[in-house]
């Protein structure tokens, strides 16, 4: 594989000119991955986008992007539905593939890929990558040596004020409230990738929904509403560990951790997005880390750039890619997010546990 990777975007929405086409536009990461294609349905916004950051051509037809750019990487930032089958014609087109969350609208979708890339020996990731996040880390570590003790319970959320009152730049948000869309895979994904990657698989979900809000509009026009806007999920991860997750379209403000780890001995709490200035606070079990078991701010190493969170979980994806090394994004952890995600619709529908058998 060349030094430089070539690279083809697939979607040029407003997650990817405000996040990642900025940062793959910069001269220090053009020295790692070279964009020789971009690729959107929208007549004029590939070939814009291509003028606009300076990238290879700009395509309107995915098969016509893989054939003519030939990249050896595809990033997939379109809406959900979408996700499986450019993943699968990117594979079968030979290129290693990179797909935003949440990677599938279904397990059996995720699942189909997973094996897909496996057979033909290309690697495929998805976002969020929580675990290449320093807080993360840090918690990792701490429930590894036992500083929090035996974890008993942890909790997570995953707040919006709902995408038609955010900046859309003209993008439409209407997909998030159809079939398919909804909280749980735009934004109960990043607590439950966080809670999985430290705890270990989900073994069964209780579940249950509603819709707060019965009207919304965008743009003057109404929102249809098919999906509900708030949901709560019971985790058992089994061994009597317990957890929590909630995760909505009706939040306008939040200022609470995203993450919080509780055991025998100590806790901690991960800032993630809904409270960055506070990354991580701790109380941490004296016998072994020291201290009067107080809530301290332990130091993180200073962040090396501002990019967003996944924007590096796809350079993380590049330079594992450059570097002959396994990724840390697994696909098989993404899939078994997404079967967490569909025994939740499950329980909250048939009003009773639901049971989740992957693993990862």
């Amino acid at each position: 594989m060349s030094d430089v990777l070539r690279l083809a975007v697939i979607g040029c929405g407003y997650v990817a000119q405000n996040d990642y086409f900025p940062v793959l536009a910069s001269d220090e990461v053009r020295e790692r991955v070279e964009v020789v294609a971009v690729c959107d349905t929208v007549p004029g916004r590939a070939q814009d986008t291509a003028a606009r950051f300076g990238f290879g051509a700009g395509y309107t037809d995915l098969d016509a992007t893989l054939a003519q750019a030939a990249p050896d990487l595809v990033a997939i930032l379109t809406p959900i539905p979408l996700h499986f089958g450019q993943a699968v014609s990117s594979l079968d087109a030979g290129a290693h593939v990179y797909v935003q969350k949440t990677m599938t609208s279904t397990l059996a979708q995720a699942q189909k890929l997973t094996r897909r890339a496996a057979d033909l020996n290309l690697v495929l990731t998805a976002s969020p990558g929580q675990m290449l996040d320093d807080a993360h880390q840090f918690a990792a570590q701490a429930i590894a040596d036992g500083s929090i003790g035996d974890v008993c319970f942890a909790r997570g959320q995953g707040p919006h004020p709902g995408h038609e009152n955010g900046t859309l730049n003209g993008a439409d948000p209407a997909w998030y409230y159809q079939p398919g869309g909804g909280p749980l895979p735009d934004v109960a994904v990043y607590p439950l990738t966080s809670l999985v990657s430290l705890l270990g698989p989900v073994t069964a979900v209780t579940a249950a929904s509603g819709r707060a809000l019965k009207k919304r509009s965008w743009e003057g026009r109404p929102l249809e509403l098919k999906e509900d806007d708030s949901w709560v999920l019971a985790l058992d991860f089994g061994n009597g560990v317990l957890g929590s997750v909630h995760a909505n379209f009706v939040s306008r403000k939040f200022n609470t951790p995203q993450v919080e780890i509780y055991g025998s001995a100590g806790v901690i709490q991960l800032g993630g997005w809904t409270n960055p200035s506070v990354p991580v606070e701790a109380c941490l079990d004296p016998a072994r880390a020291g201290g009067d078991g107080g809530w301290t701010r332990p130091a993180l190493p200073a962040p090396a750039n501002d990019y967003k969170p996944t924007v590096r979980d796809l350079l993380h994806t590049v330079d594992a890619l450059r570097n002959g090394e396994p990724p840390a994004l697994s696909g098989l952890q993404a899939a078994h997010v997404i079967d967490v995600i569909e025994a939740a619709r499950r329980s909250a529908a048939e009003g009773r546990p639901a049971e989740v058998h992957s693993t990862f």
